[in-house]
């Protein structure tokens, strides 16, 4: 969606394509006095590698795609913080649902699957580990970590042999869900995305991964806005909107506390065709369907040059 022009997604239809989950993770941290700046908390962000298929050369949150062995139940007993129910609910399960059924069972690995995922992928993304031992201390940036990361990268080792290996657990309660975005059809490739906002450990250090992005920054919601509307830097719309939801937060804390951490809908934007600019409705906008109850209501993404600018009214 960075690079999208009106004529790349005009009259077209939704496409038959797999949709597949993903979990993305804004590591945050308060800046060095504890309480904050000017600008507020920071994030963490990588940029992508120009000849991605896939929002090529776009600053982005870590995160990625959900694998199988993120569901798997042999990863229970190193969760902490919500059990399987919990999780399921948090994401939009009911009570009925998350029973003992089959469908129950699918949705409580789904659901398995979206945490551990955002736990795995911010580590090896960013070398950052969201995990602790049994007396709730989170492991600190060392060489042995290092070299982990590195063999879980090339396929060497896997996640779960990496925690058993390290006797570490999964405090899943520092996991807040944010928001929730689909991929629109037109797009390469779909992902449906829980997105989740955790704290920094202390102790630890932030590194990007050559193999998939070029570079990595610590910096607050606000500027990496400015930077954006400058045309420095490229933003897919989900990540612009979420930068825009936090840019006003004084704190991690402030930040954490902005977070619904209960089921949100899942958000995929439509193009509102006949218009010069590349424009993304919302889903509460009034034009979004012919269903919409949200009467006389605007709020809708548009491309300026090459940057998005949000338009909402009260």
């Amino acid at each position: 969606m960075a690079d999208l022009r009106p004529s790349d997604v005009a009259g077209q239809p939704g496409l038959d394509k797999p949709i597949r989950d993903a979990s993305t993770v804004l590591l945050m941290r308060d800046t060095t006095s504890g309480q904050g700046s000017e600008q507020g908390p920071e994030v963490y962000m990588v940029q992508r590698h120009r000849g991605n298929k896939f929002m090529a050369n776009a600053h982005v949150f870590v995160g990625g795609r959900v694998d199988d062995e993120d569901c798997v139940e042999g990863l229970e007993p190193r969760l902490r913080g919500r059990d399987a129910a919990a999780r399921a609910k948090t994401l939009g399960y009911d009570d009925e649902t998350v029973c003992r059924s089959t469908p129950a069972r699918e949705a409580i690995e789904r659901a398995r699957g979206f945490y551990v995922a955002a736990v795995r992928e911010a580590f090896e993304e960013s070398g950052i580990l969201l995990a602790v031992d049994r007396e709730g201390c989170a492991p600190r940036t060392s060489a042995e970590l290092t070299r982990l990361r590195d063999e879980l990268n090339d396929g060497k080792l896997g996640f779960a042999a990496l925690l058993e290996q390290l006797n570490l657990f999964l405090p899943l309660d520092g996991l807040r869900l944010l928001t929730h975005w689909i991929t629109p059809p037109f797009e390469v490739k779909r992902y449906d995305t829980q997105f989740f906002v955790a704290r920094m450990p202390e102790g630890q250090q932030a590194s990007f991964d050559p193999r998939e992005t070029t570079g990595g920054q610590w910096c607050s919601p606000r500027d990496l806005l400015a930077q954006h509307h400058a045309e420095e830097i490229k933003l897919a719309p989900p990540t612009y909107c979420v930068l825009e939801d936090l840019a006003m937060a004084a704190s991690v804390d402030e930040a954490l506390a902005l977070t619904p951490d209960v089921a949100v809908p899942g958000i995929s934007p439509r193009v509102l065709e006949g218009e010069d600019a590349l424009t993304f409705l919302m889903p509460d906008d009034h034009r979004f369907d012919d269903a919409s109850s949200s009467a006389g209501r605007e709020h809708y993404l548009v491309r300026e040059g090459a940057h998005w600018r949000r338009v909402r009214s009260d």
